[in-house]
């Protein structure tokens, strides 16, 4: 998890910091390793006062892959999301964490979404229960 420690304040509270660049990356990484993936895409949202509640990637898959078939059909039934691509993304996401959400775009891609307010609050919930294990150390 892209996480870093950025100070305590006087009141013994913790402030934490989400790495955007280094969970995009992260995830990246991760549904690179499949052959279906030809290319992973980071779509920035609009610049605003405040950073974005979410980190998403667009993927084009290839189009002779199950994958990208399946997309594909999706798109044409003008759907975003089935099973089906529930399991693709759950397959595509294998190692990635915090786990994305995903659904078929207008254009026919997979798009990938990591909830950065879902993030903070499991994260919070894993703080609380004492389960941060050297893994997920920021660093």
């Amino acid at each position: 998890m892209a996480v870093a420690a950025v100070r305590v304040t006087s009141g013994n509270e913790l402030v934490l910091s989400v790495d955007r660049d280094r969970a995009t990356q992260s995830l990246r990484q991760v549904v690179m390793r499949d052959p279906a993936v030809r290319k992973a895409a980071r779509v920035d949202p609009p610049k605003t006062v405040l950073p974005a509640a979410q980190i998403t990637l667009a993927l084009d898959l290839r189009r002779d892959s199950e994958a990208g078939k399946l997309v594909r059909q999706t798109a044409q039934a003008k759907r975003k999301t089935t099973k089906e691509v529930e399991a693709l993304v759950a397959k595509l996401c294998v190692g990635a964490d915090p786990q994305p959400s995903g659904h078929v775009s207008n254009r026919g891609q997979l798009v990938l979404t990591v909830d950065i307010a879902a993030l903070t609050l499991d994260l919070i919930d894993r703080l609380s229960a004492g389960r941060m294990s050297s893994t997920h150390n920021p660093a």
